[in-house]
């Protein structure tokens, strides 16, 4: 009976679903008949380059298993570097935690975004979980090149003149920043990035099974010492 309860509840932990992976935050396209303005991403000779960085606030807690984005390629071979970091990025500079090198065929042509398209960058290895409320930060670079190797990351803005954005909605989560002198300061811009993460949550065992399995464990114990053989 004992041994049944446990090998219950360890049944019980192991039918725990796992969560999929969902949409956490979203600062996306919504095209509406204006072409996508994109903001550059290059390297320098030196390293002082211009990259940029976006701040984001997660809504669930997991594993950032994806991040979508709407940029492009420019000219040069080179690839981009996409990092994460915990925390907002500051005037006084940023610090990736970790960093994913994103080869150059995986990214879009600006005309793949104009109809619709994007660069969806699977980031489930580098283990970066996040906390439903906290801040962390997409960072993005261009690998160093022979020659001046550019991207740029789609926003929003008031094309035509007439009041209305046509990109994107408000991202109140967080800023959108861009360095020019490859990280040493950073300045606000004021344009959200366009961007969509991905988190997934991981299975939680229900207060049942875990009641269970501890009194399981417990049994287990109990028995282990009634066993022991008295010392002489």
């Amino acid at each position: 009976m004992k041994r049944l309860m446990l090998v219950s509840a360890l049944t019980a932990l192991a039918a725990q679903p796992l969560s999929a992976a969902v949409i956490d935050q979203s600062s996306f396209f919504d095209g509406g008949g204006y072409p996508i303005q994109l903001s550059q991403i290059a390297s320098a000779p030196g390293g002082n380059g211009r990259m940029q960085a976006h701040s984001v606030t997660a809504g669930q807690t997991g594993l950032l298993s994806r991040v979508d984005l709407l940029v492009a390629e420019g000219n040069g071979t080179g690839a981009l570097v996409l990092g994460l970091g915990y925390g907002l990025v500051t005037d006084a500079g940023y610090s990736n935690a970790v960093s994913l090198v994103i080869d150059r065929a995986q990214v879009a042509s600006y005309t793949d975004l104009n109809n619709g398209g994007f660069t969806s960058i699977d980031v489930s290895a580098l283990g970066f979980n996040v906390a439903a409320g906290q801040q962390f930060t997409i960072h993005l670079s261009a690998a160093a090149d022979s020659i001046t190797n550019r991207f740029g990351w789609g926003f929003g803005n008031d094309i035509d003149g007439n009041g209305t954005v046509g990109a994107f909605a408000d991202y109140a989560g967080g800023d959108n920043r861009v360095s020019e002198d490859g990280g040493s300061s950073w300045s606000v811009t004021g344009y959200d990035r366009a961007f969509r993460t991905w988190v997934e949550a991981g299975a939680v065992p229900e207060p049942a099974s875990w009641a269970m399995l501890i009194a399981g464990f417990g049994l287990v114990g109990a028995m282990a010492r009634r066993r022991r053989p008295a010392m002489a």
